[in-house]
Parts: C-alpha cells; sequence; structure tokens
C-alpha cells in the first residue's frame, strides 16, 4: 500500500470545490450578483453562465423545435487569475488554479464565499464534489509508461509499442466514505518541445443523494473524500514519479 506523503512540488494544475444544488423558486441571478460587492476586491471579472434547452413537439408528420437560454447566474476571476467563482442557482464552485498551496487555504477559501452564496440563495445540496487535476509531467524518453504509472495502458505484444496518446477512465466505490471517484488517465500528445509526456491524472470524488446534504455534513464530507482523492494519487503513480514531486 502505497503511503501519503506531502509533496513539495505537487503536480496539481487545478483543484475545485463543487456542489450542486437547487433553490426556491423565487431565487433569481440578480439576488446571486448581489455578492458581488463583498468580493469585488478579488474577484473584479464577471461573466454570465447561461443554461439552454430545447423543446421538441410532434405533431402527426410536423416536427416543431423551440430553443431557450435562461441566465443561470456568473463567475467570478481573480484579479491574477488563479481563482475561479462559480455562482449559479444551479450550483456552488470554486477552483483553485496553480500554484496550489495547501488543503487548509483551499478549503478555507471555499467555505468563505460558499457563507457568501448560501446567505443569499439559501440552497439545498444535493451532489458534493471534489477534483483534482494534476499533469505529472514524465521526463523524456520513457521506455515503459509501468515505470511511473500503476495502470499503465497495455498494446498487444505483437504490435508495435511506441504510445503517443492514450485514454482511460474507471468509476469505483469506497466503501468508507460511499463516495464514487471517476479517475482519468489520458496523454494527448508527446511535448517535444518541453521533453515531456504530460500524463493528466484527474481524480473526481463526490456523492449524490436523493435526500439533501446537510451543510456541516457536506464539508465534513469532503475531508473524508480528500482522504480518498489522496489513496488514489499515491495508488496511482509509482516510487519513481513520487520522487519527481519531493
Amino acid at each position: 500500500m502505497a503511503q501519503v506523503k506531502h509533496l513539495t512540488n505537487a503536480p496539481i494544475k487545478e483543484a475545485l470545490i463543487d456542489f450542486r444544488v437547487s433553490v426556491p423558486e423565487e431565487v433569481r441571478p440578480e439576488d446571486i450578483v448581489t455578492i458581488e460587492k463583498e468580493i469585488k476586491d478579488i474577484f473584479p471579472e464577471r461573466k454570465e453562465r447561461w443554461t439552454g434547452s430545447i423543446e421538441i413537439e410532434f405533431k402527426g408528420p410536423d416536427m416543431k423545435s423551440q430553443a431557450a437560454n435562461e441566465l443561470d447566474g456568473y463567475q467570478f476571476h481573480s484579479a491574477d487569475k488563479k481563482n475561479i467563482l462559480q455562482l449559479t442557482r444551479s450550483g456552488f464552485t470554486f477552483n483553485w488554479l496553480e500554484p496550489y498551496k495547501s488543503w487548509s487555504d483551499f478549503r478555507n477559501e471555499a467555505f468563505k464565499y460558499w457563507q457568501l452564496y448560501e446567505s443569499v440563495v439559501s440552497p439545498s445540496i444535493k451532489r458534493v464534489g471534489l477534483r483534482y487535476i494534476n499533469n505529472l509531467a514524465i521526463p523524456l524518453p520513457i521506455l515503459d509508461f509501468a515505470d511511473y504509472i500503476n495502470a499503465a495502458p497495455q498494446v498487444p505484444e505483437a504490435l508495435p509499442q511506441a504510445i503517443h496518446s492514450f485514454l482511460t477512465r474507471v468509476m469505483f466505490q469506497d466503501p468508507d466514505s460511499e463516495a464514487f471517484a471517476m479517475v482519468t488517465q489520458a496523454l494527448e500528445s508527446i511535448d517535444f518541445e518541453a521533453n515531456v509526456a504530460p500524463i493528466v491524472l484527474d481524480i473526481d470524488v463526490y456523492q449524490t443523494s436523493e435526500n439533501i446534504f446537510g451543510n456541516d455534513e457536506a464539508w465534513e464530507m469532503l475531508e473524508k473524500f480528500r482522504t480518498f482523492k489522496n489513496k488514489i494519487f499515491f495508488e496511482s503513480i509509482t516510487d519513481k514519479t513520487e520522487g519527481f514531486f519531493l
């Protein structure tokens, strides 16, 4: 079993905390935008988030379709382009782009903005998610991807072994937290200019419920998700790869 360690140079490209929610019918995007005055100094750039729907109606041999777009909320970008805050009628998402500092910094910042959002829209939490996107950036040359990742792609022996790209995705459940994990490994192309193979290790841990998650419950779940996420990360890479980031 791999040991979870602190990585001085963690390969985290992006981390995000994501809640899918339902809100009272009377809540409108105009209510959400009132939060802007509280965060304007940190998040000076605002973009609208729209949702679209298509309604199709069949009458005999004829078909009629009607498209509709609706403003769902807003996306706010920090001045340094390192954080994105998405506040909509359907969810709350806080993105932290590289460089990643620490879990406590990430979580505390997200919680601060969640409290503002919660005070305005009174959300009911239906899905809790924690996602980390890592770029392993393995130096070339690579003779065998299994030297670096524990679930390396395999090509039948009779075929050429020079892998230029791959994509794998698996989903499984943690019996302790009951959370699901969607784990994606991808290599789109070798970066010969940087002399690395930029392998993406995308770990998305989440849980949904037919019932509603309480506010305290949701944030406690994130702590368990982080433990599960760390286990997945260190079990996914070899000691050789781990050494690049210590």
